[in-house]
């Protein structure tokens, strides 16, 4: 497990947890995706804490890169410092298009 993409979505209608978004984990290598809800956007770096290191071990492999849409939820300090451990985060052009996938990274579409 190399590259993990991810991404926020929400705002919805508060779930009875109270979440309203939430946060998407796909490992490219397997497929394996984790969809947590979160009550605010500023959770990111808690989830990204939290849950690389599950995927780590579900899948034996080590996250190399993080790649993410460079929304400010995941530039912001905060999150930067929770995730550390020397994770690779590869941001993309920011709007409503990603930038192109290189394939020379291996990267796939999903």
């Amino acid at each position: 497990m190399t590259l993990i993409h991810s991404d926020t979505s929400g705002p919805f209608t508060p779930s009875l947890g109270g979440a309203l978004h939430f946060v998407t984990l796909l490992d490219d290598k397997t497929k394996l995706l984790l969809a947590i809800p979160i009550a605010a956007k500023s959770h990111v770096g808690a989830v990204l804490r939290a849950k690389i290191p599950m995927l780590e071990r579900l899948c034996g492999d080590k996250v190399k890169r993080i790649r993410f849409d460079g929304a400010k939820e995941y530039v912001s300090s905060p999150t930067e410092e929770k995730v550390g451990r020397g994770h690779k985060k590869k941001r993309l052009s920011s709007g409503t298009e990603a930038a192109p996938l290189d394939p020379s990274e291996g990267a796939r579409l999903v």
